[in-house]
């Protein structure tokens, strides 16, 4: 055979892949069977580069605000060798924890996402980065500046490190979060679809652009 009539095979799914996120989701093993054929036909390498995983989130309808930094955190997360790629499993892994997940779920992925180097510690500066931006963008009806956002976000903080040593671990950060309601209802919303308000808004934007 010719180099010519050499075609790559097409990825399948694989029996472990279908179980680790049956295990691991929510999602049936039709959903995930039908997320696999949606994911081959946008990527038939069987790789998701950043700039795609951007337009697929978007497509689902989570806010722009967001995306950009979800993805790096998500890459950041899952592309260890560092090469901008990420595989089904993760992809889908990472969609279930950002949008369809539990309360308590959704905290968790947070926490991750700000855990970079997977010590199961995060510390203040990491911490209020994050809550600055979830006050940022859940916040704009109320006009707060960034400073204000962070102030709040410092005080929350503090009230989350029981013990005082400056860092939280993730069981700290889930549970205390967990107590205040605002809060979670907050990160709840930085993953929800974009209403059809929201989305005539930003499609105005992008006009601007």
């Amino acid at each position: 055979m010719s180099v010519l009539d050499y075609k790559p095979k097409k990825p399948k799914l694989s029996a472990a892949d279908l179980q680790f996120l049956r295990e691991k989701t929510d999602f049936t093993d039709q959903d995930i069977r039908e997320w696999f054929t949606e994911f081959i036909r946008e990527c038939p390498s069987g790789k998701l580069s950043r700039k795609k995983a951007t337009e697929i989130y978007r497509s689902l309808g989570m806010t722009r605000t967001i995306i950009d930094q979800m993805v790096d955190q998500i890459f950041t997360i899952f592309d260890k060798s560092g090469h901008g790629r990420m595989e089904f499993r993760d992809f889908l892994l990472a969609t279930h924890m950002t949008s369809t997940g539990s309360p308590e779920e959704k905290l968790r992925w947070q926490f991750k996402l700000m855990d970079r180097d997977g010590s199961g510690e995060v510390e203040a500066k990491e911490m209020i980065e994050t809550l600055v931006m979830i006050y940022e963008n859940t916040d704009v009806e109320t006009g707060m500046t960034r400073v204000e956002c962070a102030e709040k976000a410092k005080e929350l903080f503090q009230s989350l490190d029981t013990d005082n040593d400056h860092v939280l671990t993730e069981d700290e950060f889930v549970y205390g979060c967990l107590n205040d309601k605002c809060l979670v209802e907050r990160i709840l919303r930085t993953s929800d679809p974009i209403s059809d308000e929201e989305e005539a808004e930003e499609d105005e934007d992008d006009d601007w652009i």
